[in-house]
C-alpha cells in the first residue's frame, strides 16, 4: 500500500466537519499563499511554557514542538489525514507489520548537516531507550528499526497495527546520530522550520528561521518569539497595544470588545479539545464510587458554563472522546439537581464530603468554571476547596498525581483517536488513565481489540462501545467541548490553528 506524503491515510474530516468558515483564514488558501512578505518577528503569547523540546509531555509542549522538530509524518492542517514531513512517502505491508518510509531528497538538519536514515534509526532507538520518555508505551514490544540505505527507514513490529502510522509516527523527532535526549530537550538540532536560539524557561523562547528547512521558501518569518503570559487579560491588553501579535488565551467576556479594537482580529478555530475535571481516586476515595461520580455530573450545569464562562465558544460535552474520527455522542448528563441529590443519597457518601479542585492561578476561565462547580456541588453536600497554583506547578502536581480534582483542557493530538483513548481511559503510558487511576476491565479488553483491528467499520463499533462504557461510568466530570478564539493582529496573515492545535507557523507572514 503506497502512500504519498500529500495523500496520507485518515478519515476525510476537513472543513465540513470542523466548520473552518468560522476561522479568519482558510487552510487551503494559506496552503497556496507563498510568502508575499519575507522576514519579520511574530510575538506569540502563550499561557504556559514548554516543559522541554524533546518529548511531547503536555499540551503547551505538544503544540509548540513542530516549530522546532521534524517528525516522519504529521497531521494535515485541515485535519483530513496525514502528510509527509521528513518522509516524502511511505508504504505498509499487507499485514500492517512492516512500514517503509522514503526520506525527502536533500533533507538537512538545522546545522546544515544531511539527514540520513541512520539518524532516524538512532533517534527512534534513543527515544525508546530513554526511561524519561513517558511515550515508550505507545510502541509495540520488540519493535525493530533499520536503514536499508541512506534514504530509507523501516519499522517492523510483531503484531498487526493497522493504525500504527496514524497514531505513533508524529510523536518522535529526528536528530543527528549520537544526540542525547537530555541535550536535545534544551538545545535541539533538528530539521523543523525554526531553530531554538534562546530559551529563558518559563518566560520566553526565541526561534530563528531555519535556512535549511526542506520546504522552501518557508518559513516566511525570520523569528518567532514565544512569550509566556499566564494571565489572559494581560494577553488581551498587550494585543490591543500591539506588544504581541498573537494571543493564545483571551478572556471570553472580552471577545466582542476585542473584535471592535483597531488592528485586532479574533478568529475562532474548531478544535479537538474539551474541558473536564479529572478525579484522582487514590487521593480521594469518594471518587471510587460510581454513584457519586454520576451525581456530580448531574449537579453541574454545563449550559451555564458554556454561556457564562465561554460566551458561546463552547458546547456541553457528550462523550469522553473529542469530536474526531469515531466520535459518537452519548446521552448527556443534563443539569438535574433532584436526580443528583437522589444519587448521592444512595451512595456511600450520603452526607457528602470535602475535596479540593486544582486550577491555574490568574486564569479567568478556570476561575469562572471553578466558582460554578464549587457552588453547584455544594448543593449535593460536596464541599470544594479551590486551589490556585502557577500553571507549571499545576502540571507538575498532575504528573505526581498530587491532586483530588484537576481542571483539565485536554485534546486529541491525532485524527485517529487510538492514542487519545489509551491516554484518557485505558491506562496508557503507565499514567493510569490520565493520572486518575480509572480502570474498567471491559474497556481495557475492547481497547486491546481495537489496537489490532484493521477494518474501519469494526474499529468504529469498538470505539462506540468504549465510549458508552466510560460515559456510563461517569469516569470524570464532563463539562464542555471547546472552540479556540485567538487574538491576532490584523497585519498577521495565513495564521491558522488546526483542530489538534499544533503551531504550524511556517506559512505565516506579517504585512508592514
Amino acid at each position: 500500500m503506497k502512500i504519498a506524503g500529500t495523500k496520507g491515510r485518515g478519515l476525510i474530516l476537513g472543513a465540513a466537519l470542523f466548520g473552518f468558515a468560522a476561522a479568519a483564514t482558510d487552510p487551503a488558501a494559506a496552503e497556496e499563499a507563498g510568502c508575499p512578505v519575507k522576514g519579520g518577528t511574530l510575538t506569540f503569547a502563550r499561557s504556559a511554557d514548554v516543559s522541554g523540546w524533546y518529548y511531547q509531555s503536555n499540551n503547551p509542549t505538544i503544540w509548540a514542538w513542530p516549530l522546532i522538530s521534524l517528525s516522519l509524518v504529521r497531521n494535515k492542517i485541515d485535519a483530513s489525514g496525514l502528510e509527509g514531513a521528513a518522509a516524502e512517502s511511505w508504504e505498509a505491508s499487507p499485514d500492517s507489520k512492516k512500514f517503509t518510509f522514503h526520506l525527502r531528497k536533500g533533507l538537512k538538519f538545522s546545522d546544515g548537516s544531511p539527514v540520513t536514515s541512520a539518524d532516524v534509526v538512532d533517534s527512534f532507538n534513543a527515544s525508546l531507550a530513554d526511561p524519561q520518555n513517558v511515550q515508550q508505551g505507545i510502541w509495540p514490544k520488540d519493535t525493530k528499526f533499520s536503514a536499508p540505505d541512506d534514504a530509507t527507514f523501516v519499522i517492523e513490529i510483531v503484531e498487526t497495527q493497522p493504525a500504527f502510522v496514524d497514531n505513533v509516527l508524529s510523536q518522535v523527532g529526528i536528530y543527528p546520530k549520537g544526540s542525547k535526549p537530555a541535550d536535545m530537550a534544551v538545545k535541539p538540532i533538528s530539521a523543523g522550520p525554526f531553530i531554538l536560539a534562546d530559551w529563558q524557561k518559563g518566560q520566553k523562547a526565541v526561534l530563528k528561521r531555519n535556512p535549511y528547512y526542506w520546504n522552501q521558501p518557508y518559513p516566511c518569518l525570520d523569528e518567532v518569539d514565544l512569550v509566556v503570559i499566564g494571565d489572559s487579560a494581560t494577553q488581551a491588553l498587550q494585543l490591543q497595544a500591539g506588544q504581541i501579535d498573537v494571543a493564545e488565551e483571551l478572556p471570553p467576556n472580552q471577545l466582542e470588545s476585542l473584535r471592535k479594537s483597531p488592528g485586532v482580529t479574533v478568529p475562532v478555530f474548531p478544535t479537538l479539545a474539551e474541558e473536564l475535571i479529572r478525579l484522582q481516586r487514590k487521593k480521594q476515595p469518594a471518587f471510587d464510587d460510581k454513584t457519586v461520580r454520576q451525581a456530580m455530573n448531574y449537579a453541574i450545569d454545563k449550559e451555564a458554563i458554556a454561556s457564562l464562562v465561554f460566551f458561546g465558544t463552547a458546547s456541553p460535552e457528550d462523550s469522553e472522546m473529542p469530536r474526531t474520527k469515531f466520535y459518537k455522542p452519548q446521552t448527556p448528563y443534563t443539569y438535574n439537581l433532584d436526580k443528583a441529590k437522589e444519587l448521592m443519597s444512595k451512595s456511600a457518601y450520603p452526607n457528602g464530603f470535602k475535596t479540593k479542585l486544582l486550577i491555574g492561578a490568574g486564569d479567568a476561565v478556570e476561575s469562572g468554571i471553578a466558582t460554578i462547580v464549587k457552588d453547584q456541588l455544594s448543593q449535593i453536600g460536596i464541599d470544594v476547596e479551590i486551589q490556585q497554583v502557577e500553571a507549571g506547578t499545576k502540571f507538575e502536581l498532575r504528573g505526581k498525581k498530587d491532586f483530588e480534582m484537576f481542571l483539565a483542557t485536554t485534546s486529541a493530538d491525532q485524527i485517529d483517536p487510538q492514542i487519545f483513548w489509551w491516554f484518557c481511559c485505558a491506562q496508557g503510558f503507565g499514567l493510569g488513565s490520565a493520572f486518575t487511576d480509572y480502570l474498567n476491565r471491559e474497556n481495557q479488553d475492547l481497547f486491546a481489540k481495537v489496537s489490532i483491528e484493521g477494518d474501519e467499520a469494526k474499529r468504529a463499533d469498538l470505539f462506540a462501545q468504549m465510549q458508552k462504557i466510560v460515559w456510563d461510568d461517569a469516569a470524570q466530570l464532563y463539562l464542555v467541548f471547546l472552540e479556540a478564539p485567538m487574538g491576532v493582529r490584523s497585519n498577521v496573515k495565513n495564521f491558522v490553528v488546526p483542530p489538534p492545535r499544533h503551531h504550524y507557523l511556517e506559512k505565516v507572514y506579517k504585512e508592514q
